[in-house]
């Protein structure tokens, strides 16, 4: 359908017009980022997102947070 559409824009749907300018626009046609950088882009926010993930997971397994927990104590000491 956006082939057809980059070929006669006026074969889509108004509602699907707004849309495909915004596909084009992005992969390069009217400035915007390349489809390679698009994809390079795409991919880096992709593995930023998994290390922020993988951060969170981390810290979840090895917080104390069972004040209950035998041995418990708090540790705060002002420095």
């Amino acid at each position: 359908m956006f082939a057809r559409w980059q070929d006669v824009p006026t074969a889509a749907v108004p509602s699907w017009q707004g849309f495909f300018e915004g596909v084009a626009f992005a992969g390069g046609a009217a400035g915007g980022l390349g489809s390679q950088a698009l994809v390079h882009a795409v991919r880096a926010q992709s593995a930023v997102d998994n290390l922020i993930a993988a951060y969170r997971r981390k810290g979840h397994r090895i917080a104390r947070t069972d004040p209950g927990a035998r041995g418990h104590r708090r540790r705060c000491r002002p420095r």
